[in-house]
This record gives C-alpha cells, sequence and structure tokens, in this order.
C-alpha cells in the first residue's frame, strides 16, 4: 500500500524545518543541552521527509526498492540517493537528479541561515 506524497510539498517542508530550525537554535534554544537536542529532532524530522520523498519518486518511477536502500536513504542519504538517481534514471538523468540534490540542500543551509538572522 503506498500513501500519495506531494513530493513538491514535502521538499517545502524540508526547506520550511530549516528555517524554523535556525530560528530556535539563535534565539529560544540557543545553548547548552539544547541545541544537541534541537540538532537531533532537526536531522530526524528531515530524514523522515527525504524518506517520503524518496518513497513516492520510487513509486512513482515503478522502482522497487530494497530494505537496504530505504534504510540507506533513511541513515546515509548522502550517498544511498545518489546511488538511487542513477539506477532509477540512468546516467545523464541520474547525474541531473543529483545536480538538483546538491540545490535543494543548498537552499535548506540558506533557510536555515535565514532562520538564524531571525533569531
Amino acid at each position: 500500500m503506498n500513501l500519495a506524497v506531494n513530493k513538491t510539498l514535502v521538499l517545502g517542508l524540508l526547506f520550511i524545518l530549516a528555517l524554523v530550525m535556525g530560528w530556535l537554535d539563535a534565539g529560544p534554544l540557543r545553548g547548552g543541552q539544547q541545541e544537541a537536542t534541537l540538532l537531533g529532532i532537526h536531522a530526524t524530522l528531515s530524514a523522515v521527509l527525504v524518506f517520503l520523498w524518496f518513497r513516492q519518486d520510487a513509486f512513482e518511477r515503478g522502482y522497487r526498492t530494497s530494505l537496504g536502500l530505504k534504510a540507506g536513504v533513511l541513515l546515509l542519504s548522502v550517498l544511498a540517493l545518489p546511488w538511487y538517481f542513477y539506477r532509477s534514471r540512468g546516467a545523464a538523468r541520474g547525474t541531473l537528479a543529483v545536480a538538483w540534490l546538491v540545490a535543494a540542500f543548498v537552499v535548506a543551509m540558506l533557510a536555515y541561515r535565514v532562520g538564524t538572522w531571525r533569531g
């Protein structure tokens, strides 16, 4: 069973999460143990959102995912997603997808930084 997920919405939520976490990190939760807790929450929520995007993308492409790939996307996205992109799209489109992945990462980092300015 696949619960449909809007991939654009998931990406938007990822950027909003980065913005909010930047604001919290620079403002109300700055310093001490709270920063470590905030980092853990941010990492966990980001991993879940990336996994939801991946799962929907694989479903739309009819790509059969293994348990290992699913675990890899959750635990080590930086390696598993490029591998998935090349396997599911081929070399040319896989390279383009990796470029979009890097761009999305940069936008998320910028959103986090903008959030720190508001903190």
